[in-house]
């Protein structure tokens, strides 16, 4: 139980959010120590993992070797129609408000201090409590293909920047769009609303920049890593066997204690035998099909790895390669992405964890009109000509003169007579604001 519980807190550590140590949890198919209240002992049990059991390991102080008293509270109200019914409604209170607080209190899996960073990671990752407009953290890696996720924010204002998708459902363009009018909605217009797809690429490129010379140490790293985590699991799984052995025997033993004039307790002690025999065999069978599953990397394997660790623009691109793998590893080295926009540029500015910073140009594109345009001229010539031409003759005329027209495909010939008629009305530009941002 003590190993599966400091399993808890070192994947925690590794992985930045309890719902990824539950999905690596059940991944494995490793069980969850859980105590069960009853009327005479308190027993510990194995069952299946799930994210409440993950995320109560991680709040409970207890587990900080600290002694707390009064996390949670009742507060009685009158009914307001019966004004007879009392109504009781459970509350939790914060940290500063708990009546009893004893630290050091008994031997802990992880420091206090650990347990107040962990909390903090917790409200850090928390998308479904707070409010909207709270810039203080990032929040957790996620799937969405925004890279600059969390880490984007306003260099005019200084806020933080959301992201957003615009452009037509077939065709979404990433954008990321400052939270200004979020925190001040009477402030008017938002500072800026930038396209991601030529930043994002501006940032990865000098991520990749500052990590070739780190690349053959991370893939080392990573090999070891590896290595001691299929060390560790074979180990829980070891314990697991242990244990469903230790049981077994032990009713065994039970079993064979019992006087045979006891036929009664005889057969049931027959039937719990037999049962710790069967969990045996199951947890055995799970063992092993978990050890075929995570088999230990070949020398093979081992080299290619560390030549990737020299190429890692390959593993970046690599197709097995999640976009939250890819936000893990932008997060790992930089603390923010600062952009300001001016009439010519996007500058970013970089900064990495410790404080240096690197800044890049990015230059706008702009659009210097509508996509599709044609000359006043040909729409004048199309309008005199249809006085007197129909349509097939127009369009010879315009084709002979090399007029172009502004919808595809350029020639003439080939322009429905539906669309030659309504062609002044096609000639309107679209409203700025209706206009993609740069990207």
């Amino acid at each position: 139980m003590q190993t599966a519980l400091r399993r808890v807190f070192s994947k925690f550590d590794e992985l930045g959010a309890a719902r990824q140590v539950y999905l690596w949890w059940r991944d494995e198919g490793l069980p969850f120590p859980v105590r069960r209240i009853q009327p005479r002992a308190h027993p510990i049990v194995w069952v299946p993992v799930s994210y409440r059991l993950v995320y109560q390991a991680l709040r409970h102080p207890i587990y900080a070797g600290a002694f707390v008293f009064g996390r949670s509270h009742t507060t009685r109200a009158l009914d307001p129609e019966t004004q007879r019914i009392v109504v009781r409604r459970g509350a939790r209170r914060g940290m500063k408000d708990w009546p009893v607080l004893i630290q050091d209190h008994h031997p802990a899996y992880i420091c206090f201090e650990q347990y107040l960073r962990n909390q903090e990671r917790l409200r850090k990752n928390s998308v479904m409590t707070g409010s909207s407009t709270d810039e203080s953290h990032a929040g957790a890696a996620r799937e969405g293909r925004a890279l600059l996720q969390g880490l984007a924010r306003c260099g005019h204002c200084g806020r933080r920047m959301y992201v957003n998708y615009g452009g037509q459902r077939s065709a979404r363009t990433l954008q990321y769009r400052c939270s200004r009018i979020r925190a001040l909605p009477a402030a008017g217009a938002e500072c800026q609303l930038v396209g991601g797809k030529r930043i994002e690429t501006t940032v990865v490129e000098a991520f990749l920049a500052v990590t070739v010379a780190a690349g053959a140490e991370a893939a080392a790293l990573a090999a070891e890593q590896t290595r001691q985590e299929s060390d560790a699991v074979e180990q829980a799984w070891r314990l697991q066997i242990e244990k469903a052995a230790y049981e077994a025997q032990r009713a065994e033993r039970q079993y064979m204690t019992v006087e045979p004039e006891n036929r009664t307790i005889a057969r049931e002690l027959e039937r719990r035998w037999n049962e710790r025999l069967e969990e045996l065999e199951a947890v055995r069978a799970k063992a092993s099909a978990a050890r075929v599953q995570r088999r230990p990397l070949t020398e093979e394997e081992l080299r290619h790895a560390q030549e990737l660790g020299g190429n890692l623009g390959a593993v970046w691109n690599a197709a097995t390669t999640m976009v939250r793998d890819r936000k893990r590893l932008l997060r790992a080295l930089i603390d923010e992405v600062q952009v300001r926009t001016d009439d010519k540029h996007h500058r970013v500015r970089i900064v990495w964890k410790g404080g240096a910073a690197t800044d890049r140009e990015v230059v706008r594109l702009r659009h210097s009109g509508p996509l599709h345009t044609t000359a006043e001229e040909v729409v004048e010539l199309v309008r005199t000509l249809a006085r007197d031409f129909d349509d097939a003759q127009i369009a010879r005329v315009l084709h002979r003169r090399r007029m172009r027209s502004g919808l595809p495909p350029p020639g003439w010939e080939s322009l429905p007579a539906s669309a030659l008629r309504r062609w002044p009305r096609r000639q309107r530009p679209r409203s700025s604001q209706h206009a993609h941002p740069d990207r």
